[in-house]
């Protein structure tokens, strides 16, 4: 059995360590790929990475590129049309959440700040698999914070 891989891209050490845990304690056979720089993961996944990640989770505040040229560029590479792209956010209208889906992402949510609210999100979004059409997408979440 091939073993999943999920990619995090969040400048802050601490909360990729977190979201590490939260997947491990979800699902401990997906791998966990960690990122600090938003270029650094777009250039791994697209040049590097034998296999396509099933799922990539980035926090918005992104250093060296923006939120939306990672979206952009992700979604450009038809390796990724199954994989699911969280955006994750310390704050996330529905607006701007509805913006993020509009950019290419699956998901929006408020970054989980305890293990419970972390676990209920993943159990939303890691079962999830996203339509292989480039213009297939599943049902997108948005919410201020999971209950």
């Amino acid at each position: 059995m091939m073993k999943k891989q999920a990619v995090v891209i969040d400048n802050r050490v601490g909360r990729l360590e977190f979201m590490e845990d939260v997947i491990s304690r979800v699902d401990p056979h997906t791998q966990c790929i960690s990122f600090v720089f938003g270029d650094e993961a777009i250039d791994m996944i697209n040049h590097e990475m034998v296999d396509a990640p099933s799922h990539i989770f980035i926090d918005t505040n992104l250093k060296r590129t923006s939120i939306s040229k990672c979206l952009k560029t992700l979604r450009s590479n038809s390796r990724l049309d199954s994989c699911c792209i969280t955006v994750l956010s310390d704050t996330m209208p529905t607006a701007v959440a509805d913006a993020y889906c509009n950019m290419g992402a699956d998901f929006a949510f408020t970054t989980p700040l305890t293990m419970s609210n972390g676990v209920e999100m993943l159990q939303c979004v890691l079962p999830a698999v996203r339509s292989k059409s480039a213009h297939a997408r599943v049902d997108h979440l948005t919410a201020e914070s999971p209950s």
